[in-house]
């Protein structure tokens, strides 16, 4: 499935397409791979509804400018215990 995860108050032309199990998936990845991207988990920051208007393969993130991010990131990172 591809979901479109946009900012809040913001054209969906700006959002990002991504490939994901589930919408909540897909908020994770956008915000871990993202700049800017850092609250998408919150739906107050953002947005996410299927949409498969673009298909970015498996790996990638489309933004709706033409830009492209590789998902290096799929977990949050643990924090680090001493």
């Amino acid at each position: 499935m591809h979901f479109l995860v946009v900012r809040v108050n913001t054209r969906s032309d700006t959002g990002f397409w991504v490939q994901a199990g589930d919408a909540h998936e897909a908020r994770l990845l956008v915000s871990l791979n993202v700049p800017g991207m850092e609250n998408a988990v919150s739906q107050i920051f953002a947005s996410c509804e299927r949409d498969d208007s673009c298909s970015p393969g498996y790996g990638t993130i489309t933004g709706g400018a033409g830009q492209s991010y590789t998902i290096t990131r799929r977990r949050p990172k643990k924090p680090h215990r001493t």
